[in-house]
This record gives C-alpha cells, sequence and structure tokens, in this order.
C-alpha cells in the first residue's frame, strides 16, 4: 500500500476516535450540567419550603395572638403571612419538577386554606364580635387547632419530599461527575496510546527505511561504491532507493570511466588533446528560442585546469556547468573532467544542483590541502525561463536584461578546503536576456597599467550586445579581453553565455 494512503487511512482513523470521544464528552457534560441544575433547582426548592413554613408559623401567631387579646396590630402577620404564603407557593410551583412533589404542594395549599377558614377565620370574627371568653374557648377547644396540625404534617410532609429529591440529584451529580473524570482518564490514556501506535507505524513505515537509506548513502559516501542500496519500505521511499542505488551505479561507473582516463592521459600525451576536447565539448540540438556557446582559453600548454559542460536533460532543460580548478595542466584538467562527469552524472539522474556539488565533493573525497575548486551548476527550465542554480564559491553568474543584472552568487563554500553543504537558488531569464558563467581568469586579466578587466565591463559587454545569437556573444567577449590584456592570459579563462530570443 502506497504510504500516502496509509498516513491517510491512519489520518481518517485518529480523526474519527477524536469525534467518537467527543460525542461521548459531549453527551456526558451534558448530563453533568442537568444534574447541576436540576441539583441547584432543588436546594432553592428546599429554602423557599421553608420561607413556606415560617409563612404559615406567622400566620397562626398573628391570628392567636388577637383571638386571645383583641389587638388589631397583632393580626398583622396573619395578612403578610398568607401574602408571603402565596408568592412562595407560585415560586414553589415553578420550582418543583415532579408529580409527586407537586401533589404535596397542593396538599399543603388546601390545608393552609382549610385552616383558614375553619379555623383562623371563626375564631377572629368572634373576637371581633366582643365574644372574647368564647374565642378563647375556640382557641383552645376548637377546631383551630387540628386543622393547624394537620397543616404542618402536609408541610412536613412536602419538606422531606423535597429533601429526598435534593439528596438523590446531589448523588446522581456525583455519579455523573465521576463518570466525566473516567471518560476524561480514558481519553488521556487513549491519546497516549494513539500516539505511541502512531509513532509506531511511522517509525516502521518512514524512519525505518529512511534510517536504512542513509546508512546505505553513507556506505557509498564512504566509498564503497559496491555495496547495493537496500530497497525496503512502502513504494514511494523504495522507488526513491532504486533510484539512489541506480544513481550509485553511474557513479561508480563513471568514477571507473574518469580512473581509466587519468591513467591513459598519463601514459600518452596524445590523450591530452582528447582530454581537452571533453573539457570544452560540443553542444547539441537545444529547444527553439535559445542559442548557447562557451570557450575555454588555457593560460599555458593545451590543457586548462577549467573546464565547462552544455547539455539537455532528460526532461528538455539545458544543463550548464562550469569548473575551475586551483591551478592549469594536465593534474588540474584530469580533475576538472572527473569533477565535470560526476556533475553530469547527478544532473542527468535528476538532482538539484546543490545536491549534485555535494555527491561531487563526495566522489572527490580528500583532494589534498592545496587542491581546491569552484564551480557553478544550473538548469533551465527552456519552457518558463526558471534557472535552479548552485554556486561552489564561483564569482557570481549573471542574468543580464537590457537595464538590469541579477547576481547569481555563491550558495555555499568552495569545493575541497572547507566543509561541504550547497543549496539550490533559483533566478528566471525572460524574453531577450541571457545568462553568462565565467571563472575568474576571464575578469582577472590585467592591462599593461595593471587595471583587471573586471565584471563590470563583462556586464556592459553583455548589455551591449544582441540576445540572439550565443556565440556572437562569446566572441566579442573574447575578443575584447585579448585587446585589453596584449601579453596574454595569467590564468585559465572560461566563458559560457546562454541567450533566450526576443
Amino acid at each position: 500500500m502506497l504510504l500516502r494512503r496509509r498516513l491517510l487511512l491512519l489520518f481518517v482513523a485518529i480523526v474519527a476516535g477524536v469525534l467518537a470521544v467527543g460525542a461521548v464528552a459531549t453527551i456526558v457534560i451534558r448530563q453533568r450540567d442537568d444534574a447541576q441544575a436540576r441539583e441547584r433547582k432543588l436546594s432553592v426548592a428546599m429554602e423557599r419550603v421553608a420561607r413556606l413554613q415560617t409563612a404559615y408559623s406567622d400566620q397562626e401567631t398573628g391570628e392567636r395572638g388577637y383571638a386571645l387579646s383583641g389587638v388589631e396590630r397583632l393580626l398583622e402577620p396573619y395578612s403578610d403571612g398568607g401574602v408571603r404564603a402565596g408568592a412562595v407557593t407560585r415560586e414553589l410551583r415553578a420550582s418543583l419538577d415532579t408529580a409527586d412533589l407537586q401533589g404535596r404542594l397542593r396538599r399543603v395549599v388546601r390545608a393552609g386554606a382549610t385552616w383558614r377558614r375553619d379555623g383562623a377565620e371563626p375564631e377572629i370574627a368572634l373576637r371581633r364580635g366582643g365574644n372574647a371568653a368564647q374565642a378563647a374557648t375556640v382557641v383552645a377547644t376548637g377546631p383551630g387547632s387540628r386543622l393547624l396540625d394537620r397543616l404542618r404534617s402536609r408541610l412536613a410532609t412536602l419538606a422531606a419530599g423535597v429533601q429526598t429529591e435534593a439528596t438523590a440529584a446531589a448523588s446522581h451529580l456525583d455519579s455523573v461527575r465521576a463518570r466525566l473524570t473516567e471518560l476524561f482518564f480514558a481519553i488521556a490514556v487513549l491519546a497516549v496510546l494513539g500516539a505511541v501506535a502512531a509513532a509506531v507505524l511511522i517509525r516502521r513505515w518512514v524512519t525505518v527505511p529512511i534510517d536504512e537509506l542513509s546508512a546505505g548513502v553513507r556506505r557509498v559516501r564512504g566509498g564503497a561504491l559496491d555495496s547495493s542500496i537496500r530497497i525496503t519500505g512502502p513504494p514511494e521511499l523504495a522507488a526513491l532507493a532504486r533510484d539512489v542505488d541506480s544513481m550509485r551505479g553511474r557513479i561508480r561507473g563513471q568514477l571507473l570511466e574518469s580512473e581509466r582516463s587519468r591513467q591513459a592521459v598519463e601514459q600518452s600525451a596524445a590523450v591530452v588533446l582528447t582530454l581537452r576536447s571533453q573539457l570544452e565539448p560540443e553542444v547539441g540540438p537545444i529547444a527553439d528560442g535559445w542559442t548557447v556557446a562557451g570557450t575555454l582559453r588555457a593560460a599555458e600548454g593545451v590543457v586548462a585546469g577549467d573546464c565547462y559542460d552544455l547539455f539537455v536533460t532528460r526532461q528538455g532543460d539545458i544543463a550548464l556547468i562550469v569548473v575551475d580548478i586551483a591551478g592549469h595542466g594536465a593534474t588540474e584538467g584530469i580533475l576538472a573532467l572527473r569533477c565535470k562527469e560526476v556533475l553530469r552524472t547527478a544532473l542527468i539522474s535528476g538532482a538539484e544542483p546543490g545536491d549534485a556539488l555535494d555527491t561531487t565533493a563526495e566522489m572527490l573525497g580528500d583532494m589534498g590541502t592545496e587542491v581546491f575548486l569552484t564551480a557553478f551548476v544550473a538548469v533551465i527550465d527552456t519552457t518558463a525561463g526558471r534557472v535552479r542554480y548552485a554556486n561552489a564559491g564561483h564569482p557570481p553568474a549573471f542574468v543580464v536584461s537590457s537595464d538590469d543584472v541579477v547576481e547569481l552568487g555563491p550558495t555555499g563554500p568552495l569545493v575541497g578546503l572547507l566543509a561541504p553543504g550547497w543549496s539550490t537558488g533559483e533566478a528566471s531569464i525572460g524574453p531577450g536576456e541571457n545568462l553568462c558563467a565565467y571563472t575568474d581568469g576571464l575578469t582577472e586579466t590585467r592591462n599593461d597599467d595593471n587595471e583587471f578587466f573586471g565584471p563590470d565591463r563583462l556586464v556592459e559587454l553583455l548589455q551591449g550586445s544582441r540576445c540572439d545569437q550565443a556565440p556572437a556573444v562569446v566572441k566579442r567577449c573574447i575578443d575584447e579581453v585579448e585587446v585589453f590584456s596584449p601579453d596574454g592570459l595569467r590564468d585559465d579563462a572560461t566563458i559560457v553565455v546562454l541567450c533566450r530570443a526576443e
């Protein structure tokens, strides 16, 4: 199964688990909120029952006080208590949520109304009629006491019912809270288990295959070119491992070929001429609207320490390589050829320019304390004009238009003396613009006044040339350099120009 499909399934499983746990948590939290609301409502109901009991008690006190003393102001608690009892009763009807409690409240209301009608009101009427002795007798022996006891009994029954419901609600709330705590604990455990499972699967699908691939690449980098890359893991990583192993095989073949070329050059002077032709290659057909040209001038002899390469990749892009070895001669020429061939192989294999330089540095290994090189590597998309490049301590290449210049400066150190590591930069070549790469032997040429030719003069030449035929541009630049320095070049000089027609 493809790695992306495995990761998608893992993601779907995680999302489904999160949604399921979230749904359960939502239900339990809603139950907790409902239980809390009911527990608060019943607590308020208990307080209202107590207020109702107080209201009826005040009515009893006021009524009996008036019946026995005849003092009118003592009836105020009786009247106020009736009003308060009615208000509290209405509040209780809204807060009691069971039929049983509503029934008990109705019985309290009926008992209260019966007491007022058959007990309290007759006693008050007797007292107001001036029958104080009879009123006292009725208070002591009349039906009011019995009706009042029944009212107290109904109130006690209501209070007990509310208390029972409140206790049950509190117990239910505690139970829901316990379940919520257990749920949160279960979520934490599942999260840990899910994270562990995801880590194990990712390690099995990604980390282990990449580690094995890295180990194989390190073996190859260490010189074990005969050690094949182990192909493991999901299809994508297995395909990557196969590509790396294929590149290893090609590098090995190119390295063997370069070694044979070096031995042949050392054995025969005639081969040196062939080496020079390899350092200055022929350019094959390229896309319409583009022209390329380059030339190399050796400072002495026939073999330079510079080299360049221009070719078309499998994707139809133009690849450009310029290498400058410290020094010049046959030994430097051989090293330049090796470097060019390794870079060419890496670019043909699809490597980015920065990665191609990394591979080259690994293949060349330790070149000694006094041997180093600079390089400029670029791949140009002939359709969009996109330039991907890497610069290993080389003089900056130029993207030149009639009114602007863009420098493609170093993206990493020179090769041989410092730790490797090159990034890939990006630029673009628009219609009517050209890309020029060169070695320092061109711009550091001096005249009789000991002045450098310099990059500014080179840019002026490029901006003053029509960008339709690269060979003419290259010829004009070389001619101007030779006129500027009549005594000839002191270092190998290379220039490569790529023009995009308007």
